[in-house]
């Protein structure tokens, strides 16, 4: 890891010095998202760290080598805190500087590991952690090539405590930026996704032990990461499948994620119309009769199964209807594990790896004209 401390000011008139005022920067940047910024709250932190005269930033990249460089901008005047009339216009350029280092950071060759970069910024006196990063990571153990966008975060957050993976985040007042902002060939996430990818870094601080958790969004448009930077694999953000079969059925599969369906629930995201709506509109383009099928993994007995399945093929369907389908065109059924246990099971234990794999939590909307009105 690169720790970069920048000591924003220090105790002046000659008295010993108190504990720090710390803010700390983490990143763990790479070409597949913009370069790293920090938001308004961030922004109000740092300065309320350099206005204390006892304030230090510090930023920490993941993979970078463990050298830091250390330098000063601090309001001085000789060896004493500036307090005179120059005093605001050297804090203020040396915020410009700290937030600059955010921006301008570099990666090495190493692994872009953002929970091992929380980790390493953690150590030390606690403040404010600023993440300054797109959330959407490859790096074990929480790669979310191998999580998916449909596990449980209060799931995945036992499990790292239990395997003792999470960072120690105690104390810190932690702020997100930049969460699903990506970039060079990495799929925006969609709505239900961005909302999922919030709450799973949400429940990682608050599971730490943090003392307070929160997101610090971005406005305007982000900066382009220097082509240099170093590459990550792209990770798959789920997207509607859709099959015209030859006697013209049209076939929609949604994955559970693209309609935000939570852990055993049935109410449908915020966002889950940015997958419903392409439907609606080859509905409208001639007069089709629609039929909803709900499934699910193979989890429960087989009335729990039964009773999710058709709760949330329902839910789809007044959706649809609510968007425009009219009621006597659609009909909605639960089926429950319809892909049988071996699907989502390993030597007879629930495997959450391979349902996500085998995308069995899913609504398959099928449109046929030849039944239309």
């Amino acid at each position: 890891m690169l720790a970069l401390t920048v000591v924003l000011s220090a105790a002046g008139c000659g008295s010993p010095a108190s504990d720090p005022v710390r803010v700390v920067a983490a990143t763990a940047v790479t070409a597949s998202q913009p370069a790293p910024a920090v938001g308004p709250a961030g922004l109000a932190a740092v300065r309320r760290a350099a206005e204390s005269d006892r304030g230090e930033f510090t930023l920490v990249v993941a993979g970078a080598p463990a050298d830091g460089v250390t330098f000063p901008i601090v309001a001085l005047r000789g060896d004493r805190v500036e307090h005179g009339p120059r005093r605001d216009v050297e804090l203020a350029a040396h915020v410009d500087r700290a937030i600059a280092a955010v921006g301008s950071a570099a990666p090495a060759t190493g692994a872009p590991d953002l929970l091992g970069a929380l980790a390493e910024a953690a150590r030390g006196t606690p403040g404010t952690l600023l993440v300054a990063d797109s959330g959407v990571t490859i790096a074990d153990p929480v790669d979310l090539r191998r999580l998916g966008w449909e596990a449980d975060p209060a799931a995945v957050v036992a499990d790292l405590r239990a395997r003792d993976a999470l960072p120690d985040l105690t104390g810190w007042d932690v702020l997100f930026s930049g969460l699903g902002r990506v970039a060079a060939g990495q799929k925006a996430p969609g709505i239900p996704q961005q909302h999922w990818l919030e709450r799973f870094w949400l429940a990682l601080c608050a599971g730490s032990g943090a003392r307070s958790c929160a997101l610090d969004p971005l406005t305007g448009p982000p900066t382009t990461v220097a082509p240099a930077t170093r590459t990550a694999p792209v990770v798959p953000v789920p997207e509607n499948r859709t099959v015209v079969s030859s006697d013209g059925v049209v076939e929609v599969t949604l994955p559970d994620s693209r309609l935000g369906f939570a852990p055993g629930s049935a109410a449908l995201a915020d966002g889950a119309d940015e997958a419903l709506e392409p439907i609606v509109a080859r509905y409208r383009e001639g007069r089709y009769r629609i039929g909803v099928e709900g499934f699910v993994a193979f989890w429960g007995d087989e009335g729990y199964r039964a009773t999710l399945s058709s709760a949330r093929a329902e839910a789809v369907s007044r959706r649809l209807v609510e968007l425009g389908v009219s009621p006597s065109d659609i009909t909605s059924a639960g089926r429950g594990a319809a892909d049988g246990p071996e699907a989502s099971t390993t030597a007879g234990e629930f495997d959450e790896q391979k349902v996500v794999a085998n995308g069995l939590r899913r609504v398959v909307v099928r449109l046929d004209a030849s039944q239309g009105a």
